[in-house]
């Protein structure tokens, strides 16, 4: 809820109902123009990042130095920077429980299948089911992909997208040859399009493992290398997942000699698909609650993100309330507002 504004702020007012975009924009550059909002060349100067990747891209809110040093927004109040793009007005007919996730998860997993390119009728794979993942696979859903393939080691994030989506699923602590699995499924040719929602933190082989542990490597190339034996000739690769630096042991000439296009998906460009997201939101076609497993209140999060660390309680994505916050809205709007062991 906007509580107070200041001089230069014309599209929202005090009271509207908001999300704040966990990307912050300036709306003006170039980048912004051209939608690109996750690469506004105004709201970071983080030399830092200048020296990793030769420029930089937009302030992020609570993701450190690198992007900005914006304090993060999980407090009673957050001062908005560039207010005018950065707050999103909710209609009064979704509830702030479904309309918090616009500010991330669910425009990264909306921009996930987008920078796939994934068509009607198409096969895909998406690797790791967090939140973001699992929406990926919710989005690909309805882009119209006619098999769709979840590879992760949780089994009730498994039981979630193959219920709730219908995507066959693997198990890769219980499955030796993923790549032969898939192929099982889909064909011998492998998957259209595949997808990383797993990251740079996820090893698979001794190698990286060692590799990390030592600071020789920064980023895993297990889940990636992973990928490119799965998906088919002149298929198509997104990292939505966060990399940070440098990797070894990347499979690079599979990459070229299948002709397989990568691209990295960057941060979000959230304010380029807000609108769209919204309205799958309101007609109900698209539910950003499906990964929402607690609500507390603000006072209990350090015991919150305890238990993330620890993966413990089957904590998946949460609703963090204020003392402002409104009452709970109305229906079965989350599973549960105490601790829930699985």
């Amino acid at each position: 809820m906007v509580e107070k504004v200041g001089n230069g702020v014309t599209n929202v007012k005090v009271g509207d109902r908001v999300v704040v975009t966990a990307v912050i924009a300036c709306g003006k550059c170039k980048w912004c123009k051209q939608g690109f909002t996750s690469a506004c060349s105004e709201t970071n100067d983080s030399s830092a990042m200048e020296k990793l990747y030769g420029t930089t891209f937009s302030g992020i809110f609570g993701y450190g130095h690198i992007t900005g040093g914006y304090p993060g927004s999980q407090a009673e109040f957050v001062r908005v920077p560039f207010a005018n793009i950065n707050c999103v007005k909710l209609p009064d007919d979704v509830p702030f429980e479904k309309g918090l996730y616009l500010s991330d998860i669910v425009v990264t997993s909306h921009h996930a299948v987008v920078s796939a390119d994934i068509q009607e009728g198409e096969t895909v794979g998406v690797w790791g089911l967090g939140p973001v993942g699992a929406l990926t696979v919710q989005w690909a859903k309805i882009m119209g992909a006619s098999k769709i393939v979840a590879i992760d080691n949780v089994a009730h994030r498994l039981e979630l997208v193959k219920q709730k989506y219908g995507a066959e699923t693997i198990n890769f602590a219980e499955t030796p040859d993923v790549v032969m699995a898939i192929k099982k499924l889909v064909g011998p040719d492998g998957l259209d399009k595949g997808i990383d929602a797993s990251g740079f933190r996820y090893t698979k082989t001794v190698m990286q493992s060692l590799q990390r542990a030592i600071g020789a490597s920064t980023d895993s190339s297990d889940v990636v290398n992973e990928i490119i034996l799965s998906v088919r000739k002149f298929g198509k690769i997104a990292l939505i997942a966060d990399f940070l630096g440098y990797t070894n042991n990347f499979n690079l000439g599979g990459m070229m000699e299948k002709g397989i296009t990568l691209v990295g998906c960057s941060q979000n460009p959230g304010h380029k698909y807000g609108e769209t997201c919204l309205k799958h939101i309101q007609d109900g076609t698209f539910d950003p609650l499906d990964v929402v497993s607690h609500r507390f209140k603000l006072e209990q999060i350090a015991d919150v993100y305890k238990r993330f660390n620890e993966k413990a309680g089957g904590i998946e994505k949460v609703f963090l309330e204020t003392e402002y916050a409104p009452p709970r809205a109305a229906g079965p709007i989350l599973q549960a507002d105490v601790w829930k062991d699985v």
